[in-house]
């Protein structure tokens, strides 16, 4: 048996103690639920059966009483004087609760097994009881036609019957407080049983657990000292050969793992030194070449500030061109918003000289109207004078007048004809200023289309010139982001230069180290 625990591994070893007690826990949690669960069921079986049946023969007890008061009170309202009907319906509700007294007697029998013969008992000596209470209750009240005397006389006999009955009935509930009493009496032995049982398998599992605990302890503890002791070897520094006996369990394979390392540890060790060696060398190469690097960064860095700052001119110039340019582009904008409202006018002024070539057209027309007028007034004042000489004296009067209507209409014809002359002349100086404007409002179209023409250039070479410049800044950023990682480089160069020496000294300082090692 110690041989076969011997051989078992360590987290078997360590497992051993925690499985028993879990066990045992088990078997006390088995314990317990067994033992709760007949107290479950003792209990359950109380609760179904024993308290209903204590309930079920406390309710007749007390139903019996009341019914012995209703048999009493049908007799007081019989000596009362009270209705028949009201008296009828009394001794019908004594009838129906003697009824209903025997089918609640009958339900308690089921409820009693066989295995509870005095119970049993109880109830058909109750039962009797109940009969006899009845036959002498009901005669009692059938005596009452007879008489009071008479029914008083039957209640003697009544009263003793329900003596007799209540008796039985204590007795009944008394029996059934007793079975649940003990029903009670064997669930508390049960509880303490299980309580009893659980205590003592808690101490065996705790005992057991103890001493399977220092067992496996010192089985894993004593091969784990000889571990300690070459570990402390291993620390001291001496790696030399070490001699291991172990065993076939896991603790002897950890010993001679151990013995395993040792010996790598020895080789590594001597690996680790000549690697030292040529990492100093190394470093000692890398600085050389990192001073080097440095000094032709600093010369690249110097280049590009340089570059950076002719950059930076350019870009200013270019920003400056193009705000001259923009200024151009608002003055272009703004001769062109001018020329247009001069086109405007200038059309607004032909649209004018054309109204007034139209009106002076109409006033011509209407020259031209009363000169008619006045050529057809002259031929019928000629005609008048004609027919007044005809007239003679009769018709002097008449050709005096129509001799002064017809020089009043030559005058007229001859200023009509001197204001259409006017108004000739007055038209065609018109009609050449509409000429001369309608010229002025092609030239100013024409203007117009030249300095938008003009303002879409500059404004062509704004945008230009500001795409230029955002492409100068584009071009400085990245001078000065080539100018900051040629720094950083130079900032990295350094660092890097100042690893190489580190690791150099730590190159040195790791064989400073490994040097107190002690290797075969």
């Amino acid at each position: 048996m110690n041989q076969l625990i011997l051989r078992l591994p360590v987290s078997v070893k360590i497992a051993l103690a925690p499985l028993l007690v879990m066990l045992c826990l088990l078997a006390v949690a088995l314990q317990s639920f067994i033992g709760n669960s007949q107290t479950s069921t003792a209990l359950e079986a109380i609760s179904k059966t024993s308290l209903p049946r204590i309930a079920a023969a406390g309710n007749l007890k007390e139903r019996a009483v009341q019914l012995n008061g209703m048999v009493m009170q049908s007799l007081a309202y019989e000596g009362a004087g009270l209705k028949a009907d009201v008296i009828k319906a009394l001794d019908n509700k004594i009838g129906e609760e003697f009824k209903a007294l025997g089918v609640m007697l009958q339900e308690q029998k089921k409820a009693v097994s066989a295995k509870q013969p005095e119970a049993m008992a109880r109830l058909v000596a109750t039962e009797a009881a109940l009969k006899k209470f009845e036959r002498s209750a009901l005669d009692t009240l059938d005596m009452k036609s007879a008489g009071l005397g008479t029914a008083a006389s039957m209640m003697s006999t009544a009263e003793s019957a329900y003596a007799e009955l209540r008796k039985q009935m204590t007795a009944v509930v008394d029996t059934e407080m007793a079975q649940g009493s003990t029903a009670a009496t064997e669930v508390g032995k049960t509880v303490s049983l299980v309580n009893t049982g659980t205590v003592i398998l808690a101490t065996l599992a705790l005992l057991l657990s103890a001493g399977v605990t220092w067992y496996c302890n010192r089985l894993i503890v004593e091969p784990l000292g000889q571990a300690v002791a070459i570990a402390r070897d291993v620390a001291d520094g001496n790696l030399r050969h070490h001699s291991v006996q172990a065993g076939s369990d896991a603790t002897g394979q950890v010993l001679r793992a151990l013995g395993d390392v040792v010996q790598r540890l020895n080789s590594m060790i001597d690996s680790i030194r000549r690697g030292a060696d040529q990492i100093d060398t190394a470093a000692s190469e890398i600085s050389i070449g990192n001073n080097d690097l440095a000094t032709r960064t600093e010369q690249t860095a110097s280049a590009l500030q340089a570059t950076s700052s002719s950059v930076n001119d350019l870009a200013h110039t270019i920003k400056l061109n193009a705000e001259t340019a923009v200024q151009a582009n608002r003055l272009a904008g703004e001769a062109s918003r001018v020329a247009q409202q001069g086109g405007n006018d200038v059309a607004e002024v032909v649209r004018t000289m054309d109204g007034i070539s139209a009106q002076a057209r109409r006033i011509s027309d209407i020259i031209g109207t009363i000169d008619g007028i006045a050529f057809q007034t002259n031929i019928l004042a000629l005609n008048a004078a004609v027919e007044a000489a005809r007239a003679g004296e009769q018709g002097r009067g008449f050709a005096v007048v129509a001799s002064e209507v017809r020089s009043l209409a030559q005058r007229s014809g001859e200023a009509a004809k001197e204001i259409r002359g006017l108004i000739s002349a007055s038209l065609e100086q018109v009609e050449g200023g509409t000429t001369k404007v309608q010229a002025a409002g092609e030239t100013m179209k024409r203007i117009v289309t030249s300095i938008e023409q003009v303002s879409t250039m500059v404004a062509e070479i704004s945008r230009a010139t500001a795409e230029q410049a955002d492409d100068i800044q584009g071009v400085n950023r990245a001078v000065s982001d080539m100018d900051k990682n040629t720094q950083q480089n130079a900032a990295l160069v350094e660092e890097s230069a100042a690893a190489a020496e580190s690791l150099r000294v730590q190159a040195e300082g790791l064989v400073r180290t490994i040097s107190v090692f002690q290797v075969d």
